[in-house]
């Protein structure tokens, strides 16, 4: 079952929820809103500009690593 993160759209609380269907609307653990916004995941994103790893100095995110998937950075 894959693990899908989210961000509240209420109280912008992160959490991560397992869920059979990315489509499913999941409640909130903090305020119980069930706006949540389903968030790129690491381990999803794809790498880089067809392989081509950049370094750090060279990064859009000035090295630090996120879930944009536009850096390459491994």
């Amino acid at each position: 079952m894959p693990i899908y993160e989210y961000i509240c759209e209420e109280c912008q609380a992160a959490f991560e929820r397992i869920v059979l269907n990315a489509k499913a609307k999941v409640a909130c653990p903090k305020c119980g809103s069930q706006r949540a916004k389903q968030q790129l995941s690491v381990f999803s994103a794809p790498k880089g500009n067809g392989g081509a790893s950049r370094t750090a100095a060279e990064s859009p995110c000035s090295g630090v690593p996120s879930s944009c998937g536009r850096c390459g950075i491994q």
